[in-house]
């Protein structure tokens, strides 16, 4: 395929691409926003029509209060019907019939109640009533009686057997005087205002619905979609079972009709009733489907634009590279000297430039291949040596420790046989011989445990790294309390003072830790003054290690020394005025070291000295 083509058809499946990306994204964005907006649109008139019922009720509730209060239901209401009766029955019932059309029936004709009644306590008969069926009836076990006699009470939606209809009624208390009720004024409300509000439409969504059910599942106001549902037809859809069960929401679900869509629903814990608005989500998809035909129309357009400005762009830049790709194929490896030059724009003209410096490059590199061959084999060759002496230094090592065995166990042997039979002259020619071979006799003992204990320190330096162990946490505190019980005696026969401060948990090899503290404190008893020794040893974390350090009040040491002091066989003292073989702080700086840490002091002459050394923290 051709550069011209290949690059047509690259341009034109990106542009594609991008086209779909973009119309999903602002599709998905797009679907997002109306959910939103159709969500917070029917939330909000949940929100309003049940502040309308709301609104309704009280003034219902007020309406009757107000009834209530008028002061013919006030003044001496009972003793005025007692009057009445004993006039006669006829002078009752024209007394009756005035309040209920000069008082009752001017509140029923404002179409806020369909009836209006009095029921006396506490027989719970109907006294007068706007509706002369209901006059001498009983209703002693209704809630509206029973609960009204104290104060206002608004009862729930439900059907009545009697009408054979849904009724809602409110009551409220009737009295004289004083707390005591003498009867209950009911009014029973018109449902059609509720539906009214329920049902009213003003939206631009053509298929909204709302509608009231009760915990029964029952709709209490007629759905747009329905007829003759009102407390006659259950309900059990996903929003319905959502608001009976007190939550209020939005989502998508199947709705009565089983049809899809996006309803709210808000729940009216005060009636125990559930508020549902909806709207069909086919009406709900249509713009969103109206933009995606529209984003199809838009990348339909971009994907021409982008093919024609492809196909462009391979005229004018394509064809001439591939002419210049037919001079660059003609150069090899054995014809260097080939000129390339190019017409047309001038970035393809840069490219020949370019390529042409490529050339002289390439032939300088040709030119010193040899050289860096050269230069390879010569490392290779360098590599070797080096192998070849790591090989010896590994020999090497293993002689070491070949010697080490040696002299462990073959060279201590006559020097212990030699020491024995030199401290048995001792003991028994002591004072048989002269004092000249006496002297010679104590030499001969001394060096021979002088060089013994040389070399088992020099065993113990020349093991440091050979035969230490793996390192694993040790805690610190641990290896300063087997230091003192090692070192109990001397501790008691100097009377040293020594203290620690809190001591942390570290990575180390802890029989060559032990080594360490021990030596430094046993240098610090043995470089004493007169005064009892003091020694003090703390740790602190710097810089993620553990800095250690051991403080003394002994005789102090030169700071010219600091060099001079951890080499081995070094000695700042006679032996006669110091016991040792000056190999301690060497082996002291031989195990730090293999700790990966380092190890100096700092001293005041007659004041004493602080060494400090380092050690990994644990991982």
């Amino acid at each position: 395929m051709k550069l011209q083509t290949r690059a047509t058809l690259a341009f034109s499946l990106i542009a594609l691409f991008c086209c779909l990306v973009t119309g999903v994204f602002i599709s998905q964005k797009t679907l997002k926003s109306h959910r939103e907006q159709a969500i917070s649109f029917l939330t909000s008139i949940n929100i309003q029509k049940k502040a309308r019922i709301e609104q309704w009720l009280v003034n219902a509730s007020n309406t009757l209060d107000l009834l209530a209060s008028m002061p013919v239901f006030h003044d001496n209401f009972s003793q005025k019907l007692a009057q009445k009766e004993q006039q006669g029955i006829k002078e009752k019932q024209i007394f009756l019939q005035e309040l209920t059309t000069l008082h009752l029936a001017p509140v029923v004709a404002q179409n806020l109640f369909t009836e209006i009644f009095i029921l006396l306590v506490p027989q719970g008969e109907v006294l007068l009533s706007t509706d002369s069926h209901q006059v001498g009836k009983l209703m002693v076990n209704r809630d509206f009686f029973t609960r009204g006699q104290k104060q206002n009470y608004i009862e729930n939606v439900h059907y009545s057997m009697t009408l054979m209809q849904p009724s809602m009624l409110i009551s409220t208390p009737l009295k004289n005087g004083g707390d005591s009720s003498y009867g209950v004024l009911v009014g029973r409300l018109n449902l059609a205002k509720l539906s009214a509000i329920v049902e009213e439409h003003n939206s631009f969504w053509t298929t909204e619905d709302s509608y009231l059910v009760n915990n029964q599942n029952f709709f209490i106001t007629e759905p747009r979609y329905g007829q003759e549902y009102m407390l006659r037809k259950t309900v059990h859809t996903h929003g319905v079972t959502e608001v009976l069960s007190g939550h209020s929401g939005a989502s998508i679900y199947n709705d009565y009709r089983d049809v899809t869509v996006i309803g709210s629903y808000l729940y009216l814990a005060e009636r125990n009733l559930g508020l549902l608005t909806k709207i069909d989500q086919e009406e709900f998809l249509a713009p969103n489907q109206q933009i995606q035909r529209q984003l199809v129309g838009i990348g339909f357009a971009v994907l021409l634009l982008t093919f024609f400005i492809s196909w462009f762009f391979a005229q004018t830049l394509l064809r001439p590279l591939g002419h210049l790709v037919d001079k660059l194929n003609r150069v090899s490896g054995e014809n260097l000297e080939y000129s390339v030059s190019s017409s047309g724009l001038y970035e393809i003209q840069q490219i020949s430039v370019a390529f042409m410096t490529m050339l002289v490059r390439l032939k300088e590199t040709l030119v010193s291949r040899n050289m860096l061959q050269r230069e390879v084999e010569q490392r290779k060759s360098a590599e070797q040596q080096l192998q070849h002496a790591l090989e010896r230094v590994k020999q090497s090592n293993t002689e070491l420790e070949q010697f080490a065995y040696v002299a462990s166990h073959d060279l201590q042997e006559p020097l212990r046989m030699v020491s024995s039979y030199n401290q048995l002259l001792a003991q028994k020619y002591k004072g048989q011989l002269d004092e000249k071979a006496d002297k010679y006799i104590h030499f001969a003992v001394d060096g021979a445990a002088r060089m013994q204990q040389l070399i088992q320190d020099l065993l113990s330096f020349s093991r440091v790294t050979t035969k230490g162990k793996e390192f694993e946490e040790v805690d610190l505190k641990e290896i300063f309390e087997i230091t003192k019980k090692n070192l109990e005696l001397t501790l008691e026969e100097n009377q040293v003072e020594i203290t620690a401060d809190a001591l942390p948990v570290i990575q180390a090899d802890a029989v060559q830790i032990t080594q360490v503290l021990q030596n430094l404190i046993s240098n610090a008893i043995k470089f004493r003054q007169d005064e009892a020794p003091k020694i003090h040893i703390s740790a602190r974390d710097v810089a993620g290690v553990w800095e250690c350090s051991v403080r003394d009040n002994g005789i102090g040491i030169d700071e010219k020394y600091a060099d001079r002091i951890f080499i081995i066989f070094q000695r700042l003292h006679t032996r006669e005025e110091y016991q040792g073989t000056g190999i301690g702080l060497a082996l002291c700086k031989r195990i730090i070291e293999r700790h990966r840490g380092k190890i100096w002091f700092e001293s005041e002459l007659g004041k004493g000295s602080t060494f400090y050394f380092t050690l990994p923290q644990r991982s």
